[in-house]
């Protein structure tokens, strides 16, 4: 019986580390690569290079301060795109959140 319960505790301690893997691997911001086929003048098509394309816009959740509010809007959060380059569908997407923030962007822009 011992070595049944051993057993048991070794598969749950790997089966842990799995697990920690994989929520580490999925806090990672996506990146997706696709591809597109165009067709040249004789018919054919070929494979254009991958263009690589952000998932998702996100704002941060929380920023500490203000200079760290206006680096989103300059530059980006964590490898997304810039907050002052939204379209107006990804604005919509998070409308709460940049509602809230346009008033900082829009007072530190005009300065």
């Amino acid at each position: 019986m011992s070595e049944v319960m051993r057993l048991r505790t070794e598969i749950q301690r790997e089966l842990h580390t799995i697990k920690a893997s994989v929520n580490r691997i999925a806090v990672q911001p996506v990146i997706r690569q696709i591809q597109g086929s165009r067709v040249d003048p004789t018919g054919e098509s070929e494979l254009n290079r991958p263009r690589i394309q952000r998932a998702t816009v996100k704002l941060s959740k929380r920023p500490k301060d203000l200079f760290e509010l206006w680096h989103e809007y300059e530059f980006g959060y964590a490898g997304v795109k810039l907050a002052r380059d939204f379209t107006s569908v990804e604005r919509g997407a998070n409308k709460f959140v940049v509602s809230r923030r346009k008033v900082f962007w829009d007072e530190v822009a005009g300065l």
